[in-house]
C-alpha cells in the first residue's frame, strides 16, 4: 500500500515548518550571543565547509580521472553549453558518460591555475558549485546508484523466472512500514516546532512590555515637564508681588525720613495703618496660595516618584520570576532599574529640600502676620518686624534660588534621557551649568570617547591634569581645591569655581551639582548600553542580508539539481517500460513495475515543490525578521 496523498503534503509542510523553525530558532539565539562569540563560530564553520567542500572535490576528480577518455569524446557535445542535456532515449550509462564530460570541462576551466594549487582548487570548486547543487551530489548519486541496483535485481528476477518459472516478490510493504516511520519522525519533529513558537511567542510579549513601558516613562517625563514651566510661571509672579512689597516699604521709610528731617509731626498710627494696608488680607492669601501651589507641584512630583518606583518593582519582579531571560536581557533590566534607583534618589532629596525650605517659608509668614496684627507695635517691636522682613526676604531668595535649581536639574535629566551621543550629553551639560550660572571645567570618559570642555584661562595646568586623572583622589570624589570644588567619578569629572561666599549657599549649590553628577553618570551608562545594542543590531542586518544571498544561490541550485534529478527519473521510467515488454514477463513483475513508475513520478512532483516551498519559507522568514528589526529601531 502506498502513501496517500494526504500523508505525502503532511510530510512536506512538515518538513517545511521544522525547517523554518530551526532557522528561526538558530537566528534569534544567535543574535543573543557576544558579537565576537558569533564571529568566531562563523569563521570556523567557513573555514571547515571550504576544506569539506575541498576534499569532496579532491575525491571526485580523482574518480573522473579514470574516465578521462570516455570523458573527452563528448567534450564537443557540451561546448558552449551551461547546463545539462540528458537524451532521454540514451542508456543510463551514455548519460553518465555525458555526465563526467560535463565534470571534464570544469576541471579544464580551471587548469589555467595549475601553478597556484591554491587558486587552482578554488576555481575548480567555484565551477562545481554549479552541479554539486550546494554540496548535494552525493545524495542524488546515492539515489541513483539505489534506483540502478532496483533496476538490476529486477533484471535478474526475470532471468530466474525465465530459467526456473519462479515469481518474483515485491517489497512493497517494507516501503511503507519504512513511510509511516518517517512520517511518525516528522510528527516529533512539529511538536518541537510547536515549543518553539510558544518561546518566540513569550519573548515577543516580553519585548512589548518593555515598548509599554517606555511609553509610560515618556508620559510620565512630559507631565513632570508641565508642572515645571506652570510653577516656574508661578514663582515669576510671586516674585514680582514680593518686588512690589519691598517697594511699598521703602517708600514708607523714605517718607518718615523725610517728614523727620523737615521738623513735620510723624504721625505714627497713619504710617502703621499704610503699613498694614499694604500687607493686608488680599496680600498675605495671594501669597499663601503662591506657596501652597508650590506644595502642589511637590505632591504631583511625588506622584511621578511613586510612578518610578512602581515601574522599578514591576522590572524586578520580572527578571526574579521570568526563566526564559537570556543573560544579556536581564542585565538590560538590571541596568534599567539601577537608571531609576538613581532618579528616585536625586527627585526625592530636591522635593524634601524644597518641602522643607517652603515649610519654613510658610511658618515666618504666619509669625510675621501674628506681630502685624498685634495692637500698639512700639519702636523696637516695628524694628523687629522690619529685621524679620528681611529675613524672610533673605529666605525667600534662597528658597526661589533652590527651586530654580531644582527646575534646571530637571531639565537637564528630561533632556538628557533624549540624548543618544556623548556629544549631545555635552550640549545640554553645558547648558545646565549656565542655568545654574556656574562656570565649570568637565571631562568625560567612556569606551566609546574621552571629551572635556575647558574654559579659557579656568584652569591651571596642574587643575587640568587632576581633571582628566582616571584614578579616585585618595581624599575622596569631592575635593576643595583654592576657591575651586573637584567632583570625580568612574565616568565623569569636572572643576566648579566662583562659589558663593555665603556658606548655606554654597552647601546647597555643592549638593545640587552632587545630584547633577549622579544624573550624568546614568545616562551615560545608558548610552553606552544603547551604542552597544545598536553595533549588535547592525551586525544581525548584516547576517540576514548575507543569509538571504546565500537562500538565493540555493534557491537556484535546488532548481537545476530538480531538473537533474527528474530527467534522471523519467530515464529510468524508460528502461522500466523496456523491461515491462521483455516476453515471459509476470503479471506480479509488471504490477510491481507499475508500482514503481507511479513512486518516481511522486517523488518527481515533491521534488519540483519541495525547492519551491523551503525557500519561500525562508524569504517569509527573512522578511519577517527585516520588518521587526525595522520596528524595533523605529521605536
Amino acid at each position: 500500500m502506498m502513501p496517500t496523498t494526504t500523508q505525502i503534503q503532511l510530510a512536506l509542510i512538515t518538513l517545511a515548518l521544522v525547517a523554518i523553525v530551526a532557522i528561526c530558532r538558530f537566528v534569534i539565539l544567535r543574535s543573543l550571543k557576544k558579537l565576537k562569540k558569533q564571529i568566531e563560530v562563523l569563521e570556523r564553520e567557513n573555514q571547515d565547509l571550504a576544506q569539506d567542500f575541498l576534499q569532496k572535490t579532491k575525491h571526485i576528480l580523482n574518480f573522473l580521472n579514470k574516465h578521462k577518455d570516455l570523458s573527452k569524446e563528448h567534450y564537443k557535445q557540451i561546448s558552449g553549453k551551461d547546463q545539462f542535456q540528458f537524451c532521454l532515449e540514451e542508456p543510463i550509462e551514455q548519460q553518465a558518460i555525458l555526465l563526467r564530460a560535463y565534470y571534464l570541462k570544469t576541471e579544464i576551466l580551471a587548469i589555467k591555475w595549475l601553478d597556484d594549487e591554491d587558486k587552482y582548487w578554488s576555481s575548480l570548486s567555484k565551477n562545481l558549485s554549479q552541479i554539486f547543487a550546494n554540496l548535494g551530489i552525493n545524495q542524488l548519486q546515492k539515489s541513483i546508484e539505489q534506483k540502478v541496483k532496483t533496476i538490476k535485481v529486477l533484471e535478474k528476477k526475470l532471468e530466474i523466472s525465465k530459467q526456473n518459472g519462479f515469481q518474483t516478490t515485491t517489497s512493497s510493504q517494507q516501503l511503507i512500514s519504512d513511510t509511516f516511520a518517517n512520517i511518525s519522525e516528522i510528527n516529533q519533529s512539529l511538536q518541537s516546532a510547536a515549543n518553539a513558537n510558544k518561546n518566540k511567542s513569550s519573548i515577543i510579549n516580553q519585548l512589548s512590555n518593555l515598548v509599554s513601558n517606555s511609553n509610560d516613562y515618556e508620559q510620565n517625563i512630559s507631565n513632570l515637564k508641565t508642572a515645571v514651566n506652570s510653577s516656574e510661571g508661578e514663582l515669576e509672579i510671586l516674585r514680582e508681588k514680593v518686588k512690589a512689597l519691598t517697594n511699598e516699604i521703602e517708600f514708607l521709610k523714605n517718607l518718615r525720613s523725610e517728614c523727620e528731617t523737615n521738623g513735620l509731626s510723624i504721625d505714627t498710627d497713619f504710617i502703621r495703618s499704610n503699613a498694614h494696608k499694604l500687607t493686608d488680607e488680599a496680600s498675605r492669601q495671594s501669597v499663601m496660595r503662591q506657596i501652597n501651589q508650590l506644595r502642589e507641584n511637590n505632591e504631583q512630583q511625588r506622584h511621578f516618584i511613586v510612578k518610578l518606583r512602581n515601574n522599578m518593582t514591576t522590572l524586578e519582579q520580572e527578571v526574579s520570576s521570568r526563566t526564559d531571560l537570556s543573560q544579556e536581557d536581564i542585565e538590560l533590566k538590571l541596568m534599567e532599574i539601577e537608571h531609576l534607583e538613581s532618579i528616585i534618589a536625586e527627585f526625592e532629596h530636591c522635593v524634601y529640600a524644597l518641602e522643607s525650605e517652603v515649610d519654613l517659608l510658610h511658618q515666618q509668614l504666619k509669625l510675621l502676620e501674628n506681630s502685624s496684627n498685634s495692637p500698639l507695635i512700639e519702636e523696637s517691636s516695628s524694628n523687629s518686624v522690619e529685621q524679620e522682613l528681611k529675613q524672610l526676604k533673605e529666605l525667600f531668595e534662597n528658597s526661589m534660588q533652590m527651586y530654580s535649581e531644582q527646575s534646571a536639574l530637571t531639565e537637564f535629566a528630561m533632556e538628557a534621557a533624549k540624548c543618544n551621543k556623548i556629544i549631545e550629553l555635552l550640549v545640554v551639560l553645558n547648558n545646565c551649568f549656565n542655568a545654574l550660572e556656574v562656570i565649570a571645567a568637565f571631562h568625560i570618559r567612556t569606551e566609546i570617547t574621552h571629551d572635556k570642555s575647558i574654559p579659557s584661562g579656568f584652569l591651571s595646568s596642574k587643575e587640568e591634569k587632576l581633571l582628566v586623572q582616571e584614578t579616585r583622589p585618595t581624599s575622596g570624589s569631592t575635593v576643595k581645591i583654592g576657591n575651586k570644588m573637584y567632583f570625580w567619578d568612574n565616568h565623569i569629572s569636572f572643576i566648579v569655581g566662583e562659589l558663593p561666599s555665603n556658606d548655606e549657599r554654597r552647601a546647597q549649590l555643592i549638593e545640587s551639582i552632587v545630584v547633577l553628577k549622579n544624573i550624568i553618570v546614568s545616562e551615560i551608562k545608558r548610552i553606552e548600553s544603547t551604542l552597544a545594542n545598536d553595533r549588535q543590531h547592525k551586525t544581525i542586518l548584516r547576517l540576514l542580508s548575507a543569509t538571504q544571498k546565500e537562500l538565493s544561490d540555493i534557491d537556484i541550485q535546488q532548481q537545476y539539481q530538480s531538473m537533474e534529478y527528474k530527467n534522471i527519473i523519467q530515464s529510468m521510467c524508460v528502461q522500466v517500460d523496456q523491461i515491462k515488454e521483455l516476453p515471459n514477463t509476470t503479471e506480479e513483475t509488471i504490477l510491481l513495475i507499475e508500482n514503481l513508475k507511479s513512486e518516481s513520478k511522486v517523488r518527481t512532483d515533491i521534488l519540483d515543490n519541495t525547492g519551491t516551498l523551503v525557500s519561500s519559507g525562508f524569504t517569509n522568514l527573512i522578511d519577517s525578521l527585516n520588518k521587526k528589526l525595522t520596528k524595533e529601531n523605529i521605536n
